[in-house]
């Protein structure tokens, strides 16, 4: 192992090694290669034409319709669930690896995330992946199963239509363990014109112990139908 990634791996307690792309959880290490797009699905998005990252679409042109918003959000659970029957758990969800290309999302494996020899608090990659993490992810590798994607999905959908993850202020550390601890401010409460339906269908995905969220992403899709059905 590279000294710098040594040295990266003893001040992390989770995020991603800006030197070789792993990421860290309570010192287990787990790669996932940062080149290789996992997988592609088209998505539904309504008329405007989406490219890059989902990070960069919002960083640039601004938050989501609702309708993109919920199209994107069906079409994301939809890949969650067909690389769940195959793997445990996705594990990087979030808007910075979610790639938007030609009509279809991309699930993308962690980028390098800088190049200085310093490892700042505040380094793009590991913040990233903090803001995103499931409360269980963060604490222990061993506890965790697919159902922490649905609460990165969740936070997704925050983001997609607030600009920002549920916690989005402090360092990592009161970052994480605001995930542990503190409810997100309402959608509804934020951004004007958020159905309830929606609302709940992210509050439930949010929900801090696993088995009071939605226990599938399939459960996640199945939602978002049931919710469109009985209309606004």
């Amino acid at each position: 192992m590279d000294e710098r990634c040594k040295t990266a791996h003893a001040k992390l307690h989770a995020g991603t090694c800006p030197w070789c792309g792993c990421f860290i959880i309570e010192g287990k290490v787990e790669r996932l290669p940062a080149d290789d797009d996992l997988s592609a699905h088209p998505i539904d998005s309504g008329d405007r034409q989406l490219a890059h990252t989902l990070e960069d679409h919002v960083r640039t042109d601004g938050v989501l319709s609702i309708e993109e918003a919920v199209g994107l959000l069906e079409a994301i659970a939809h890949e969650l669930a067909r690389l769940h029957k195959t793997t445990t758990m996705y594990g990087w969800l979030s808007p910075s690896n979610i790639g938007l290309q030609d009509g279809k999302i991309i699930l993308r494996g962690p980028s390098i995330a800088s190049e200085s020899d310093d490892l700042p608090e505040t380094t793009s990659g590991v913040t990233g992946i903090a803001d995103y993490l499931a409360p269980e992810q963060a604490l222990s590798a061993s506890r965790t199963d697919h159902r922490a994607d649905v609460y990165s999905l969740g936070c997704v959908l925050y983001f997609m239509l607030d600009g920002r993850a549920p916690f989005a202020t402090g360092s990592i550390s009161e970052r994480l363990l605001k995930h542990q601890i503190e409810e997100p401010t309402p959608l509804g409460s934020i951004r004007e014109g958020v159905p309830a339906g929606l609302a709940a269908i992210c509050d439930r995905m949010l929900a801090k112990k696993a088995e009071n969220r939605y226990q599938s992403a399939e459960d996640v899709i199945l939602a978002i139908k049931s919710w469109k059905a009985e209309g606004p």
